[in-house]
């Protein structure tokens, strides 16, 4: 039996959302033996919208979600696209962008597996744009923030003052643990499963897990990191960055 499911903030039709001073709480308490929740805002993009979705959210706290603190899904397989499906599934032409000022995403993602703080999933040949600034992700059951272009299509990310710490821990309450290797731990993970860059610049910030990126097509990598401590890099995805 699971809680109410239903999103705090859903919106539909791939309109564009402007949220500012405002908090978002979903009660919080989940874990793999309680699981449901919903998530905290989401937004729906249908396979005929074009040009670019806008989400932009400042001074806004996100907290206690059983699911995805923040999910913004341009793909056709709904939530089954979250789950490490490599690409699949179809989606719009449209870019999505995702501006985060003063930002609090804390204890997301405990009511279901691979369930991140924040999480883009654009299935079209459209671009990926996210930033982040003076903002925390911290305690999701997932990754801090992950960024899946799962089609055609770059992916430009810039983290400035942010900071991403005690992520993914939502499996390590299985015993034994889960098959397949460790949690979904990253801070930052960035996926570009077919052909588009991946360029990403991290400024004055903290990530105490992992920054992961992976890229498997054709398309040029560049990371720039300046004044910021990341515990640990993983390329192993990446022809060349």
């Amino acid at each position: 039996m699971t809680d109410n499911l239903a999103p705090i903030l859903e919106v539909i039709g791939g309109a564009d959302l402007a949220v500012s001073n405002v908090s978002f709480d979903g009660g919080g308490g989940y874990d793999m033996f309680k699981p449901g929740g919903g998530k905290g805002i989401f937004i729906d993009v249908p396979e005929v919208r074009d040009g670019v979705v806008e989400l932009r959210l400042s001074n806004v706290n996100i907290t206690g979600t059983g699911s995805f603190g923040v999910h913004v899904s341009d793909c056709s397989l709904g939530d089954l696209c979250s789950e490490g499906g490599g690409g699949a599934g179809e989606g719009s032409p449209a870019s999505i962008s995702v501006e985060l000022v003063d930002v609090v995403v804390d204890g997301a993602g405990f009511g279901r597996a691979d369930a991140d703080g924040v999480r883009v999933d654009d299935r079209g040949d459209g671009d990926i744009f996210f930033t982040a600034t003076r903002s925390v992700f911290r305690n999701m059951g997932a990754d801090g923030v992950e960024l899946d272009e799962g089609d055609n299509g770059s992916v430009f990310v810039d983290v400035r003052s942010s900071r991403f710490e005690h992520n993914g821990d939502f499996c390590n309450a299985m015993q034994p643990p889960a098959p397949g290797g460790p949690c979904d731990d990253d801070g930052i993970k960035l996926t570009e499963d077919n052909d588009g860059d991946v360029q990403l610049s991290v400024d004055g910030s903290t990530i105490n897990e992992t920054l992961a990126i992976s890229q498997k097509g054709n398309g040029d990598g560049s990371l720039r990191a300046r004044g910021s401590a990341i515990h640990s890099l993983d390329l192993s995805a990446v022809d060349s960055i």
